[in-house]
């Protein structure tokens, strides 16, 4: 699953850790973040909300003003569940990792 920052960044996610993909009213997601609501719920999991970019970037503030339905990326992993707000979703690529050993192994 890739995602994008409002920097233009592009993030990928592995798809065996996203369990979905969810959308939440501007409103409800400010109320979450002020600390009003308590979390987000879905697929019987209280999932505990952050921005993807002030993960990555300590700086890195969410835009707000203008969609009234922003994305979040549910993750699980046992039973810790996150949703990671996004500001745009891209889709899903499949990328293949191999290890290189014997290849790099010769590089000096």
């Amino acid at each position: 699953m890739r995602a994008k920052s409002t920097t233009g960044q592009v993030y990928a996610l592995p798809q065996a850790g996203v369990a979905g993909v969810a959308r939440i009213a501007r409103d409800a997601l400010v109320a979450i973040y002020a600390g009003q609501r308590p979390n987000f719920s879905a697929q019987s999991c209280l999932y505990r909300v952050a921005y993807l970019g002030r993960l990555l970037d300590c700086a890195a503030a969410p835009d707000l003003d203008q969609r009234r339905w922003l994305s979040l990326l549910l993750t699980r992993e046992g039973d810790a569940c996150l949703a990671l707000q996004v500001d745009q979703l891209i889709g899903s690529t499949r990328i293949r990792v191999e290890l290189l050993g014997p290849q790099l192994a010769a590089v000096r």
